[in-house]
């Protein structure tokens, strides 16, 4: 029993608990919080933290952390003092300090356990973003990642993950971070037309555009090979992509650049194009930007556009916390291979497991009836070929 509890809770300032606390889903941007429990243990569970300073500042006899996500953080978590405490499945990116930093010594004067550490992922996209050790002091760390998490648009503010992402429910450890997937591929910033010179889609001359660097992706990791820009090639010399590295917007990170015939290049019908690629490493990413052309866009330089029959990714959503009504949840299935949906709770035994295999290609909805399961906040995973996604869900009384 908590003193103190906080669900769905957004924090803009700096933040102090004065108490036993248990905090779920709750986001923290740019407002460091410090946690002083008195008598049992703080507890973190699905927060996001973000922001330039320090996220989390620990005096407590045992906090744990589980399903958090750290963000462009000055240091994730410090202070860690105490015997009773444990993070597991927190993705941490971005950071300019330890992910984690225990006072104890290693080994301290005395024997307490040492803090537990185990299924998270700690990413250094960009070489010199973190020069300190992830895990610092007397601590327990094993069976952690150290992955591209494949964010769908963290520029955005975005920390969803790709479904291909390793913090993805299907990935070795199950969901690791807040939020779960959000896109089938991660986004990147792109910057068409560097020269701000109109493209003319009948001439030979050549158009560039970077694809942009920042704190949670490195483009030097990008495979030019790789690299379509509205179905065109980059040009190549001697065999070879043509490439330069070049802080194009003046971040002090560096960007990729690359360059294009224009009478190639197939824009969509509002002009924009697509690029898309991998890294070196096999992580699939795509970025857009509007391309200003000289005079209207010829129809043969536009990308039929249909209205897809089915949708084009496996979703799944919960449509509202209705007290008394059980869960109602909107399925969309791009395939017709059998589908299975699950329910576990929140310590992850699965209480409910369902074949969808009588369901087709498209959007549905599926009702799970009140009484079926008892109040409580719950995770649904739907799985299809491979692909999984997962929802929280709330029953009321």
């Amino acid at each position: 029993r908590f003193v103190t509890a906080f669900t769905r809770c957004s924090f803009l300032a700096r933040a102090r608990f004065h108490a036993d606390v248990g905090i779920d889903s709750c986001t923290f941007l740019n407002s460091p919080v410090h946690f002083r429990g008195y008598e049992d243990k703080v507890f973190a569970l699905w927060c996001v933290f973000a922001g330039p300073d320090t996220a989390a500042v620990v005096s407590s006899p045992g906090a744990c952390f589980v399903n958090c996500t750290f963000a462009n953080v000055g240091r994730a978590i410090v202070e860690m003092a105490a015997s009773l405490q444990y993070v597991s499945q927190c993705l941490f990116v971005g950071l300019r300090g330890p992910a984690i930093e225990c006072l104890l010594p290693d080994p301290p004067a005395y024997q307490p356990p040492p803090t537990l550490v185990s299924h998270n992922d700690a990413w250094i996209s960009q070489e010199g973003s973190n020069q300190s050790a992830t895990y610092v002091g007397w601590m327990d760390v094993v069976d952690n990642l150290t992955l591209d998490p494949q964010f769908c648009a963290a520029l955005a503010g975005d920390f969803h993950v790709a479904t291909s992402s390793p913090c993805a429910p299907a990935g070795p450890f199950g969901q690791i971070g807040a939020l779960g997937v959000g896109c089938d591929v991660m986004s990147v910033p792109v910057d068409v037309q560097t020269r701000r010179q109109p493209v003319n889609l009948r001439s030979a001359a050549p158009v560039e555009a970077a694809i942009l660097g920042h704190r949670l992706f490195d483009a030097r990791r990008v495979d030019p090979s790789t690299i379509r820009l509205a179905g065109a090639s980059p040009l190549t010399r001697e065999g070879k992509v043509s490439t330069r590295l070049e802080d194009t917007n003046g971040d002090g990170l560096p960007d990729l650049l690359l360059s294009f015939e224009s009478r190639s290049l197939r824009l969509a019908s509002d002009g924009t194009a697509q690029l898309t690629g991998a890294t070196f490493d096999g992580v699939l990413f795509r970025g857009s930007d509007a391309v200003d052309v000289v005079g209207p866009i010829r129809q043969a330089s536009v990308i039929a556009e249909t209205e897809p029959d089915v949708p084009a990714k496996l979703e799944l959503s919960v449509l509202s916390d209705r007290p008394g009504a059980g869960i109602a949840l909107l399925l969309a299935l791009p395939g017709g291979e059998p589908a299975h949906l699950e329910v576990f709770d929140v310590a992850g035994r699965r209480l409910l497991s369902r074949d969808l295999a009588s369901l087709g290609p498209g959007r549905h909805r599926l009702e799970l009836e009140a009484g079926v399961l008892r109040a409580g906040v719950y995770l649904v995973r739907l799985r299809q070929a491979g692909a999984a996604v997962v929802a929280r869900a709330l029953i009321l009384h």
